[in-house]
């Protein structure tokens, strides 16, 4: 629109404005859907830009927290972690969380890690099942760090109890023990993938 009023294209623009079809008629119903204001006035072109701007606010705001809702609903222990811990602002502070701890966080806090049961596949079939004991449970991020008995040893060495409740797993992930955290990560891992290989299951 911010070419002279003689031009093609800005003539199909003006059209497409008047109309209400195409692009324009998506971007209004874009605002309206993220509660923005759009009326695309061709009497009023300077007032276009603040309207796109704060459109477009309002989809990242709405886009974040459909994500963050969708996160939450994707892992029972996510919800109720704290949100203000970011894993990656360690990086610059390596002499106090060196790279391979911080490496594990985000995969303990994120349920990143390779497990039968993921985040993003919610199916009820045997394959989400645990690997490695025979409960006849999900295999996912909280069964693997609190629960499962296969893995008590590593639980007993490097956490100090065999079972972790709920709210000592969300203790240790919002600020506990990390570098223990990131030894049990590593060897519980090793240990999964050993018996997997040897099992072979």
């Amino acid at each position: 629109m911010a070419m002279p009023a003689n031009r093609y294209p800005r003539l199909v623009a003006a059209e497409v404005v008047n109309r209400r079809v195409f692009w324009f008629s998506e971007l209004q119903t874009l605002a309206r859907r993220h509660g923005a204001t759009f009326d695309g006035s061709l009497a009023d072109l300077g007032a276009w830009r603040r309207q796109l701007g704060d459109l477009v606010d309002a989809v990242k705001t709405s886009w974040r927290e459909d994500m963050l809702q969708r996160a939450q609903e994707s892992n029972k222990l996510y919800g109720k972690l704290n949100k203000e811990i970011v894993p990656a602002a360690f990086a610059g502070k390596l002499e106090e969380h060196p790279l391979w701890v911080v490496r594990w966080l985000v995969r303990f806090r994120g349920s990143l890690l390779s497990l039968n049961s993921k985040p993003y596949n919610q199916r009820d079939d045997p394959s989400t099942l645990c690997s490695l004991c025979n409960m006849g449970v999900r295999e996912d991020m909280a069964h693997f760090l609190g629960v499962c008995p296969v893995l008590a040893e590593y639980r007993v060495r490097y956490l100090g109890a065999a079972v972790l409740e709920e709210a000592a797993m969300i203790r240790l992930l919002d600020g506990g023990d990390w570098p223990a955290l990131a030894r049990f990560g590593s060897r519980a891992s090793k240990y999964r993938a050993e018996l997997i290989a040897e099992f072979n299951w």
